[in-house]
């Protein structure tokens, strides 16, 4: 019988792990165009790592698990595991966690076949999130609603399908959570929640710590001279440079917004 040292099974399992990591990030290259050509290799590849990390913490270790998880995190943000928009990934992650991993992945694959379906656009295309996000300022805020109200209306009006998908009882939720999140960058005015609430609901929960979106990392990052609205103000700048590049991926018919 062969004698397999420690380090060899080391060796093994780090190359077998650059094999995956190969092969997913050829998938990123190949199916999420929009954002690999914004990201280059390297923060593609920080994505993928970050996917592979969150699938590994929830117990995914075949290729197809990890596969469906990295997809989940380019098609839903980096946390979907902590958006409460997705009841049906915290079951499978939380609920169902003693199960097998066929039976769990299976489930995610159908679960993700059904998102995409219920958030195509009118000529059954997927496209970027971001394309949702609006450079005009949302319309004013009126005192008659309570600043939660105003954000699930807008949120509703930014992208209708979404929205629906999800239902309003847990777009209401996400913007709690979102509120929260905002609250410990120092974003508390109504106008700065239009941008993260927003941004928050396209990209998913923590896009602002998300490697898929540098430029959201970046903008969060405080600065000496910062103002009150500078770090909402350098989210919008970031959303509409990504935004910019995603529309050069489409077709001339569907530059109408």
């Amino acid at each position: 019988m062969l004698r397999i040292r420690d380090e060899q099974v080391l060796s093994l399992r780090k190359s077998l792990k650059e094999d995956v990591e190969d092969e997913l990030f050829e998938d990123v290259k190949r199916y999420f165009k929009e954002r690999y050509s914004y990201l280059g290799d390297a923060q593609a590849r920080a994505a993928v790592r970050h996917g592979m990390a969150r699938a590994a913490h929830h117990d995914f270790t075949s290729l197809r698990g990890v596969a469906l998880y990295v997809t989940l995190t380019f098609v839903l943000g980096g946390h979907f595991d902590q958006n409460p928009l997705y009841p049906w990934a915290q079951k499978n992650l939380v609920d169902d966690r003693n199960l097998v991993e066929t039976t769990r992945s299976h489930r995610f694959y159908n679960m993700l076949r059904r998102y995409a379906r219920s958030v195509r656009d009118e000529s059954g295309t997927y496209n970027e999130p971001i394309l949702r996000y609006s450079e005009a300022p949302l319309p004013v805020y009126s005192s008659k609603q309570t600043v939660e109200e105003y954000l699930v209306e807008q949120l509703r009006s930014i992208a209708p399908m979404h929205f629906d998908a999800a239902g309003e009882g847990l777009v209401e939720e996400l913007v709690q959570v979102a509120m929260e999140r905002a609250g410990t960058i120092g974003i508390q005015s109504v106008a700065g929640l239009g941008t993260y609430v927003p941004l928050t609901f396209l990209l998913g929960v923590g896009f602002d710590e998300d490697p898929q979106f540098p430029w959201a990392i970046e903008a969060r990052i405080a600065r000496p001279d910062d103002g009150p609205e500078s770090i909402a103000l350098r989210l919008h700048a970031g959303a509409i440079a990504f935004r910019n590049h995603c529309v050069t991926f489409l077709p001339p018919s569907d530059l109408s917004f």
